[in-house]
């Protein structure tokens, strides 16, 4: 996926992104064709490849600069450190804020894009992961990822029917292991 600063490139990327969700509106994502993306985009074949490879990349691309939750976001400012309460609060005001963005992702069968853009954020986060041995920093941004990717899809799943404090508590409890056997 291109991550360049050339404004035309730049510009190329927020037009296909635009218009992928255009599309997801209206049809199925397996039944977007790059060509009708393209169409759509009013980009090249060749443009959308340099750009992005796939229509995994272009959907991973609007949530990584939209709808990607940040977790730095949940810190307290004056510790620059995670605090689990924050976290776990932050992340369902992110489910709630975010619902409608999910359930496109559901419907689609394409969640894991969310999964892919919230490793990154979590690998990105220096703050995070700081005190975690560089060869297990993966393992835990891979686990934050799959719990909070396979919540969301669990909520919207549901009908979004839980409030924000229902599943703050949710959280709190699968990440302090409440619920294992």
């Amino acid at each position: 996926m291109y991550s360049g600063h050339n404004r035309m490139a730049v510009f190329s990327q927020q037009q296909i992104a635009e218009a992928m969700m255009r599309l997801l509106s209206e049809e199925q994502y397996d039944a977007i064709s790059v060509s009708d993306l393209c169409r759509e985009a009013q980009v090249s074949r060749q443009t959308f490849y340099t750009l992005f490879e796939s229509k995994d990349n272009v959907v991973i691309y609007k949530l990584s600069r939209e709808y990607c939750y940040l977790p730095e976001s949940a810190f307290h400012e004056s510790s620059c450190s995670p605090d689990m309460d924050s976290m776990c609060r932050y992340y369902s005001h992110y489910i709630i804020s975010h619902r409608s963005m999910l359930a496109l992702l559901a419907r689609n069968n394409i969640m894991h894009c969310l999964y892919d853009s919230q490793y990154r954020s979590f690998l990105e986060c220096p703050s995070l992961l700081r005190n975690i041995p560089d060869n297990e920093k993966a393992y835990v941004a891979d686990y934050y990822a799959s719990v909070l990717t396979g919540l969301a899809r669990t909520y919207v799943m549901r009908g979004c029917i839980e409030s924000e404090e229902q599943l703050t508590r949710i959280i709190k409890n699968l990440f302090q292991g409440a619920y294992c056997c």
